[in-house]
């Protein structure tokens, strides 16, 4: 009795240990993305601006698109700029927008990145430059947020929305864990605008240079000027000493196309004094490429995407998407304007037959962008057809074999209907003969029993 009790509890934990093992193998790997702030926590005095980096990790899989709504008391705190430099992000859907709002602060971003996205522990998505207005504890957070995979089907990966603290002091102590950007000045000067500070553009016949050239000198406002900084757009504030190209010329750093994008030039003196001169300008997009050929259709049997047509520049970027996927190809432009494509695509093949669209824009060496084309439609055929074909091979072969075992067992049963038939017949006709036989030889014994 206690050796089959034994077997029993052995026979129990095998099951139990191999039901352990197939949960392991059959378990999902592990997919995880996170959106977090660096550092996640600092001091700073009431005054000081500081700068916060939204970071995203994602090691276990390529992500191709991130969003995200930030939380601050304005009470505490106030955005100063947002600056998109060093971004893995470069296709931005929004371009970063914030408010400081009485009702609470808000900082919002949605951006897209191009094939084969992003992998890795650390990826900067902007840098927040913050402006500390009264003590106390002021949390950072993300009220929602997400992060797609780079699988064609917009997996949504975020698993961690990690917050950040930014603890405020009163008077000038010292800071640490954020990084404390220069306050404005507190005497002197203010920054204002002056007539004898003009900034203005040097005269270019290429709308589309993406680098256009300024020029400044605000030494007849602002004696003994020893630095310069300049702002575009909502951007933060940088040196303007490396942009600068001899005289009183300045170059920018590559521009994507826009019209009336702001540009702000702050000069400063050694006592901190600063004078502010502001003017915008325009940079034309490259001509719209053309799609004059593409694909109409892909699929599980053919995943080649071909497009052909027109543009102005070296590169062509083309763009496959659909909601909540997408899909990036480059192809080169030739001398003569034209270009060709043919690629497999690798597009997920759902069940259902889906419309994806096709979108291409163009860029030269100096990094000048088209405006993006139109979208064209290409249908992804699913996999439903092919599927409801196996079943219907499938319902021909079960139908082919009953019949084919039908048939044989008709023939079975007529050949045992047969030989039952034929035994009948020959045991009568041998009966018969027997009986004869047996006549004759009576007759034959009668016969000389008679003589």
């Amino acid at each position: 009795m206690e050796k089959k009790e034994r077997i029993i509890t052995l026979t129990r934990r095998s099951l139990a240990l191999g039901f352990f093992a197939l949960c392991l193998l059959w378990s999902p790997q592990a997919r995880a993305a996170s959106l977090y702030f660096s550092p996640s926590q600092g001091n700073v005095a009431v005054g000081q601006t500081f700068a916060v980096t939204v970071e995203a990790s994602s090691v276990d899989q390529a992500m191709n698109a991130a969003s995200g709504n930030i939380s601050f008391p304005s009470s505490k705190l106030r955005v100063v700029s947002i600056s998109q430099a060093d971004s893995i992000i470069n296709l931005w859907i929004q371009n970063p927008t914030y408010s400081n709002s009485a009702a609470g602060g808000t900082i919002n971003f949605e951006g897209a990145l191009l094939n084969p996205g992003f992998m890795g522990a650390t990826g900067d998505i902007l840098q927040i430059v913050f402006q500390a207005i009264a003590p106390g504890s002021a949390p950072l957070s993300f009220s929602s947020g997400s992060v797609l995979a780079n699988d064609g089907n917009g997996t949504n990966i975020l698993t961690v929305m990690q917050p950040a603290t930014v603890t405020v002091a009163k008077g000038s102590s010292a800071s640490s864990g954020v990084v404390v950007r220069p306050p404005a000045p507190t005497t002197g000067r203010a920054a204002a605008p002056s007539p004898l500070f003009v900034v203005s553009e040097l005269s270019n016949s290429d709308l589309t240079d993406p680098q256009p050239i300024f020029l400044w000198d605000a030494s007849s406002a602002l004696p003994g000027v020893e630095k310069y900084t300049l702002q575009i757009g909502t951007g933060t504030p940088v040196d303007a000493a490396p942009f600068f190209i001899g005289g009183d010329e300045y170059q920018l750093p590559v521009q994507a196309p826009g019209n009336a994008i702001p540009l702000a030039v702050h000069a400063f003196d050694a006592a901190g004094n600063t004078i502010e001169a502001t003017t915008s300008f325009s940079i034309a997009p490259l001509p719209t490429p053309d799609v004059s050929q593409y694909s109409a259709e892909l699929g599980y049997l053919s995943q080649t995407l071909s497009a052909a047509g027109t543009a102005t520049g070296n590169t062509l970027t083309l763009t496959l998407e659909r909601p909540g996927g997408l899909l990036t190809f480059s192809a080169p432009v030739g001398t003569d304007g034209k270009w060709n494509f043919v690629q497999s695509a690798e597009v997920p093949v759902g069940f259902w037959t889906e419309s994806w669209t096709l979108s291409a824009r163009s860029s030269d060496s100096r990094g000048a962008l088209s405006a993006t084309s139109a979208p064209v439609t290409i249908s992804v055929e699913g996999l439903a057809p092919f599927f409801l074909l196996r079943l219907l091979v499938v319902f021909l072969i079960l139908v082919i074999f009953m019949l084919l075992a039908m048939a044989i067992y008709r023939a079975v049963h007529e050949f045992k209907k047969w030989h039952i038939r034929s035994k009948k017949v020959l045991t009568a006709a041998t009966r018969e003969k027997v009986l004869e036989d047996l006549k004759r030889l009576e007759a034959e014994l009668e016969s000389e029993k008679t003589e």
